[in-house]
């Protein structure tokens, strides 16, 4: 017998180890015969949305609902103003100047008075005092909230600079601060009622990659929209698909009347 037989042989004779679960190896049958195991059936939605409403119903409690949709009433009562006031005033005069010019420019992204936009970012503030939950937030509109404004503001609203023998015969005629704050009115009233319903959550459909596009996307429009006020020369506004090309062909039509004093301090 030769060396490779005499290991192979060996190899058999040794003992098998094996793991001691302290039991016997049981089956899922087996474990439901001996210890009385039963799985439960899937259930159905109207038994989850009946449990969690009684649930729900159980614990709720009027304080903590009221602190819930008024954050206020239960930071208030905790507020320290000797080791708080100095540095909210700080952090307030802050937001307050940095808002100012950002107002004014949002404000005529949106089509509006440059004052609108100071508004804007005024009014906000003292709201988000009441409902809002997070203390390290600057509160206001922002670029691209602005430019979705600007479309229906200057699709219906009249062009102040228009006389009245550009107006249609029969046609209401709606200021363009008047259309801003239709439309601002109708959003927040779909924004209140879905805090109500705390909606909040549908924000976890929207994945990364989809927020990243859109960040992206509405950057191209905000630089296009402020090209024509760097060079400070008019030209038709556009508007449909392809509206970015066609502002670039009218800002190179136009690249001749180059306002030097505003490109400078631009």
């Amino acid at each position: 017998m030769d060396n490779e037989e005499e290991e192979d042989l060996l190899y058999h004779q040794k003992q098998v180890k094996r793991a001691d679960l302290g039991r016997n190896v049981l089956t899922l049958e087996d474990l439901s015969e001996k210890y009385h195991f039963q799985q439960k059936s899937p259930s159905k939605y109207h038994e989850k949305i009946k449990s969690y409403a009684k649930k729900e119903c159980q614990e709720f409690s009027c304080p903590n609902f009221l602190t819930s949709v008024v954050p206020i009433l239960g930071w208030l009562p905790k507020y320290s103003l000797k080791t708080d006031l100095v540095n909210d005033l700080v952090s307030g005069f802050t937001v307050a100047i940095m808002h100012i010019p950002q107002g004014m420019a949002y404000g005529l992204l949106a089509g509006v008075d440059p004052v609108v936009g100071i508004y804007t970012a005024f009014f906000p503030v003292l709201i988000y005092v009441l409902l809002g939950t997070m203390p390290h937030v600057s509160m206001g509109t922002f670029a691209v909230i602005s430019i979705m404004v600007s479309k229906p503001v200057m699709e219906l609203g009249a062009d102040p600079l228009a006389g009245p023998g550009n107006l249609e015969a029969g046609q209401p005629v709606y200021s363009r601060i008047q259309v801003a704050a239709a439309v601002t009115f109708c959003v927040g009233l779909v924004q209140f009622l879905a805090g109500l319903g705390r909606l909040g959550f549908l924000s976890m459909v929207l994945t990364d990659t989809l927020v990243s596009a859109f960040t992206v996307g509405a950057s191209f429009h905000v630089i296009t929209s402020q090209i024509k006020h760097i060079l400070g020369v008019s030209i038709t506004r556009q508007s449909g698909p392809g509206n970015l090309p066609l502002t670039y062909i009218e800002i190179g039509k136009n690249i001749a009347t180059t306002n030097l004093f505003t490109l400078g301090i631009s």
